[in-house]
């Protein structure tokens, strides 16, 4: 019976903090989308991607906050201390992601470069987390990591 509960802790905290995240994620990139439109206006397609990526982040939301509406509970209040996006532009930016001035960040170059880092750094765990909570899709192709010689362009590091 104990291992019931500790499961069902160890879940309500798990799904909190990915709702937490998914929610700081497509929030946030909501203004990043408004700043690619202002950056890269001659490339829809990347701006395309942009948002498909806020949707995914959205439809991620949705499936965290919906498991909670399913049980009739409410996610654990969590803050900024446990997103991993939050982290990031802290890390990087050396401010808060309410603080980050994307119009800045977007009109120079090396900063958008860092941001677009960011946000892919941001979304990875998340996706991987996603994908196991889901189970497995038999359908699905293997991350490109998984893939024979999909990191052959990448240097050997298993001798440093």
């Amino acid at each position: 019976m104990p291992s019931t509960a500790f499961q069902a802790r160890y879940l309500d905290v798990l799904a909190s903090i990915y709702l937490y995240n998914e929610y700081r994620g497509y929030t946030a990139l909501d203004r990043v989308i408004e700043a690619v439109r202002l950056r890269c206006p001659d490339d829809p397609q990347f701006t395309a991607e942009v948002i498909r990526h806020r949707a995914d982040e959205r439809k991620h939301y949705v499936m965290f906050k919906r498991w909670f509406e399913l049980q009739g509970r409410m996610p654990l209040r969590l803050d900024t201390r446990f997103g991993h996006i939050d982290r990031f532009i802290q890390w990087v930016f050396g401010c808060s992601i309410d603080q980050l001035d994307t119009g800045n960040v977007v009109a120079d170059p090396a900063e958008f470069e860092r941001l677009c880092r960011v946000i892919m750094l941001g979304s990875g765990p998340i996706n991987r987390a996603t994908r196991l909570c889901a189970g497995p899709d038999p359908a699905a192709q293997p991350p490109r990591s998984c893939r024979p010689g999909a990191d052959a362009d990448l240097p050997d590091r298993s001798h440093g």
